[in-house]
């Protein structure tokens, strides 16, 4: 039972790592095309929100789709369990579990991550 314990850990711990991961890749994306856009680019935001399947949270907590607003929301928003703060947090949570499986240097990236992402992003996103 410990066996599949820690195997569940570690899993859950690589996962959360890859939806941070990839939260922070849909956000880079959105910036990128709101470039490319001369006036309003709350479709472009709209659809990195319907990307991450958060447009339905996302539209409780705020009306306009700025950078600023789906941003906040993807990153760094605490009661978005998809947000990667809060996925960096699971990670961590699951590795603290499954540390003893855990070469020391993964617990300290893992660790430092957390802390530097908290550090970064203890303030609001601006545009």
């Amino acid at each position: 039972m410990l066996l599949g314990r820690t195997a569940n850990g570690l899993y859950w711990m690589n996962r959360y790592i890859e939806r941070a991961e990839n939260m922070a890749r849909l956000v880079d994306a959105g910036l990128r095309m709101a470039l490319t856009r001369t006036q309003n680019a709350s479709e472009e935001w709209n659809s990195v929100l319907l990307s991450a399947g958060s447009d339905i949270a996302f539209s409780q907590k705020y009306q306009d789709y700025t950078a600023a607003n789906v941003s906040d929301f993807l990153l760094r928003d605490t009661s978005n369990p998809s947000s990667t703060m809060s996925s960096i947090e699971t990670a961590r949570n699951n590795a603290r579990m499954v540390r003893t499986a855990l070469t020391r240097e993964t617990w300290e990236s893992i660790n430092e991550a957390w802390m530097s992402l908290k550090r970064m992003l203890a303030r609001p996103i601006d545009e």
